[in-house]
């Protein structure tokens, strides 16, 4: 699996560390609902249970979880100097209070506390808020650099949790590449429906969102920042576990980007950016076949077939019967820990690589 960030977003850096997400914030997004080849289906809005949060059930909890590497204590106040993605944080964390400075004057003493909360297992990032009012302990969580709340803080209870303990996978689900998610089996695939700025979405659509796409305040923002303004979506389920998933794709700046959480919350478990599919949090099982040609073959052209060939001698004497171009795969060997191909176009070898059998990575050995 790659691991390199996606480059869709130009503040990466700051919302990720090793494997974090791509998010902005949401609030409420006006219009009306699209035409009815449009409609967006709702998921459940539940709150992810207690037992399933990533931060537990309490404020004690979560700072003392080992699951989670906690950094310094910065405090906030009027005369600090808080940069744009802290101001975008902490103006979405209070509900009703829509600016640094409307929070900062709700607050007891005028004053915030922040420090980072990273989860070992896939290197998100949060940034973990606490304040008093009326004597009373409170704060929120917000998916680091970002406006999406994950989580409230209440008299020490945690509530309204959105994310759930996560690893990152060793074999993606989803596959390496678009071209996988769109096709691979074991998945199930919904109709796709678009999503226009006027499109009316639940609330945890509108947080999934700005979450994908990332550098806005709102729903509407999100779709707008796409070159066509509209988003596609649809549902994607496990065929094995039942599980669904939430899908989006766009383009920004002429490249395919895209996003998949898990249903019904603010668990961004892979993101797709220039095809290919980065971030992977859910575990899937490796088939070497389809693995090999989700990387030698890919999405074809309109011009072109493809051909499973027996060996490469068969893939280069093979010729279309339409004339179109060839390109075709041969498995050519097998060990107890890998499996080697060649790919090529036409009557040439391209390319002869190795894909693991436990984590279905490609290692290339050879290019014409």
């Amino acid at each position: 699996m790659r691991t390199a960030p996606s480059p869709f977003a130009a503040f990466v850096s700051l919302v990720i560390a090793s494997g974090g997400a791509l998010i902005g914030c949401a609030s409420a997004l006006d219009g009306t609902t699209g035409a009815p080849d449009e409609a967006v289906v709702d998921e459940s809005e539940d709150a992810i249970s207690a037992a399933a949060c990533l931060f537990g059930r309490t404020r004690q909890s979560l700072e003392a979880s080992r699951a989670l590497t906690l950094g310094p204590v910065t405090r906030i106040t009027a005369a600090s100097a808080l940069d744009e993605y802290r101001k975008v944080e902490i103006a979405a964390g209070i509900d009703g209070l829509t600016t640094p400075a409307a929070v900062l004057g709700f607050v007891q003493d005028g004053e915030l506390f922040v420090r980072d909360v990273t989860e070992k297992a896939s290197g998100r990032v949060f940034s973990y808020y606490r304040y008093s009012a009326g004597d009373n302990p409170h704060g929120f969580v917000m998916a680091k650099g970002t406006g999406a709340r994950v989580a409230r803080i209440g008299d020490d209870s945690v509530y309204e949790c959105k994310v759930s303990a996560r690893a990152k996978a060793q074999v993606c689900l989803f596959g390496q590449t678009r071209y996988e998610l769109d096709e691979k089996a074991g998945l199930s695939f919904g109709k796709e429906t678009t999503i226009r700025p006027t499109t009316s979405l639940s609330a945890i659509r509108k947080q999934q969102l700005v979450l994908g796409i990332g550098g806005v305040t709102n729903a509407k923002d999100a779709v707008l920042a796409t070159d066509d303004d509209l988003v596609k979506v649809r549902t994607i389920t496990d065929k094995k576990t039942g599980k669904a998933y939430t899908s989006y794709r766009a383009h920004r700046g002429d490249n395919p980007v895209g996003f998949v959480f898990a249903q019904g919350s603010l668990d961004l478990v892979v993101i797709d950016s220039d095809e290919s599919l980065y971030q992977c949090l859910v575990e899937g099982p490796c088939v070497p076949s389809e693995t090999a040609k989700a990387h030698f073959v890919g999405r074809l052209a309109p011009d072109s077939v493809y051909y499973a060939a027996s060996s490469e001698a068969d893939g280069e004497a093979y010729r279309d019967p339409q004339g179109r171009t060839v390109v075709w795969l041969a498995k050519t060997s097998e060990t107890a820990t890998k499996v080697s191909y060649t790919g090529g176009v036409n009557d040439l070898w391209a390319q002869r690589f190795d894909v693991s059998k436990t984590t279905c990575g490609v290692t290339v050995t050879a290019e014409h």
